[in-house]
């Protein structure tokens, strides 16, 4: 029973510390602009190494969940200037992102 408890907590440490670094990989990017997208792609390239999604991306290899592409579009979207969202989001490939 304690061999449970202390796995439990374990756990729950390390998602904590789990979601702690997919913030930061998230707040260190930068938000898309017509000038930056070196820097932007570099970040974005990171947060997808931390998720284990790179390769999926990238490579088209594997699979990815509903939640995760969900998740992905949401900071994919959150991280683009108006102007910069304006010329890649259209309302036909709005779902497509």
């Amino acid at each position: 029973y304690t061999s449970t408890i202390k796995t439990t907590k374990t756990s729950n440490t390390m998602d904590k510390i789990n979601l702690i670094y997919c913030k930061l990989a998230i707040d260190a990017i930068p938000t898309l602009t017509q000038d930056n997208y070196w820097l932007w792609h570099t970040q974005i390239l990171h947060y997808l190494d931390r998720l284990s999604l790179k390769e999926f991306f990238l490579d088209s290899k594997g699979t990815i969940s509903d939640s995760d592409s969900k998740n992905f579009q949401t900071v994919l979207t959150s991280k683009m200037d108006a102007t910069v969202h304006a010329n890649v989001i259209t309302h036909v490939k709005q779902d497509d992102v």
